[in-house]
């Protein structure tokens, strides 16, 4: 169950929903709070710290000719995730699932926010050509949501 929400399980499930694990299809179908409450300021920031670091390689590849300094290109880093990761990880959970939506609803609706949100600043902030901006928000958020929740179920 530890994968059942990671971008190349859903995929998966997609193409062959037979295949579909029954324990993953129970936690994606489900509307519960589990693991939402509890979680721990430390806990919290250090999920944090861990998305905005496997994020960072991969905004740099999309920003390096317009952020020449480490500084700047951490504080957008930081500035980014602090637009999108409190309502994704403490916000959208809970929400959905007190309007009695699934936690696949909950994911989806979070993995499409932030991407989105992120390249409407890249793009209205740092004046970044549209495509570029949201290609880089769209690359970033997949690289972490898969390597981030592959390194969690490890922990």
């Amino acid at each position: 169950m530890k994968f059942c929400n990671l971008p190349h399980s859903l995929i998966l499930y997609l193409f062959s929903a037979n295949n579909v694990p029954h324990e993953c299809h129970e936690y994606l179908a489900s509307t519960s709070l589990d693991g939402v409450y509890g979680v721990t300021g430390k806990t919290y920031f250090v999920f944090f710290l861990l998305t905005a670091t496997l994020e960072a390689p991969v905004y740099w590849y999309f920003v390096k000719d317009s952020l020449r300094t480490v500084s700047k290109f951490t504080a957008v880093v930081l500035v980014l995730n602090l637009c999108t990761h409190p309502l994704a990880i403490l916000g959208f959970p809970q929400f959905f699932a007190l309007a009695g939506f699934t936690k696949l609803a909950a994911l989806w609706a979070t993995e499409l926010f932030a991407p989105t949100v992120e390249g409407l600043v890249l793009w209205q902030v740092l004046d970044l050509p549209p495509k570029t901006s949201f290609l880089a928000a769209l690359a970033a958020n997949l690289f972490s949501w898969e390597l981030g929740g592959l390194l969690a179920a490890l922990l």
